[in-house]
């Protein structure tokens, strides 16, 4: 039998979806998605599906639809629509985690949320903590403002162990 069984995952069931057949909602699995997509959650509203590429991540991940462009390697926080936005000192301290990579808006953003991450773009100092700067950007720099979220420690000039703090108000 050549038919693909998709299996979708939802707490606290588990729902199996053979191909053409609709689910709970009348709605069918979203077309598309390519060889190592996964389904993934959209928003809060029930059944709104996306395909995403797979974590290329080296830690626990969420996914999250962009409420703006978001750039690769950065933090980010979820709005109150549940969209990835960019985390900031001054606005919204509250890290979701680390983009792996940039995405358009709209489109879904892997974020991890513990564990090491890589970036040739970081030139940390390593062994010092990295913090929550503007506008999602990482920072070895405390602010002086804001609010001071430690985000993880760098192991190495282009790693972080992610290890994100609540934010403590200056």
């Amino acid at each position: 039998m050549s038919e693909e069984i998709k299996v979708i995952f939802t707490e606290p069931q588990v729902l199996v979806v053979f191909p053409g057949s609709a689910l709970p909602d009348g709605t069918a699995v979203p077309p598309g998605g390519s060889t190592g997509q996964v389904l993934v959650k959209r928003s809060g509203t029930d059944y709104a599906t996306a395909w995403a590429d797979q974590a290329a991540a080296s830690g626990p991940v969420i996914y999250l639809t962009a409420g703006e462009a978001l750039g690769g390697h950065r933090a980010v926080s979820a709005s109150p629509e549940g969209f990835a936005i960019y985390a900031d000192k001054d606005s919204d301290p509250m890290v979701a985690g680390i983009t792996t990579g940039a995405v358009d808006e709209g489109s879904v953003a892997t974020i991890q949320t513990s564990s090491e991450m890589h970036s040739s773009s970081w030139s940390f100092i390593p062994g010092q903590p990295v913090y929550l700067g503007t506008d999602g950007l990482l920072t070895q720099v405390p602010p002086a403002s804001g609010s001071l979220v430690v985000l993880g420690a760098a192991t190495g000039p282009t790693s972080l162990l992610i290890n994100i703090e609540q934010p403590i108000i200056l």
